[in-house]
């Protein structure tokens, strides 16, 4: 039982510790995008826009992970398909 809660709070700290960074990404690039635009070609204002949504495709994931993680430990494989597919869902 130890070791389990060890693993579940080490993937909490974990993932905790990444919407930090993806954070940053999603700011930086809707700064780019804003502050930028008239400096960019159109496709690096496209590839900034994809890089913002696969950040908050990203942070959507790490959110429900963090949440499973919480209420029920360790994620199982399905769980994890299940919230890729809801990531690939939300870039539609």
């Amino acid at each position: 039982m130890k070791h389990e809660e060890d693993t579940s709070r080490i993937l909490l700290t974990a993932i905790h510790d990444l919407k930090n960074p993806i954070s940053s990404i999603i700011g930086s690039c809707e700064y780019l995008s804003e502050y930028s635009r008239e400096n960019l070609e159109p496709e690096q204002l496209e590839m900034i826009g994809g890089i913002e949504a696969s950040a908050r495709t990203l942070l959507q994931i790490s959110g429900k992970l963090f949440q499973l993680c919480g209420a029920s430990g360790q994620p199982t494989m399905d769980d994890a398909a299940t919230m890729a597919n809801d990531g690939l869902d939300a870039d539609a």
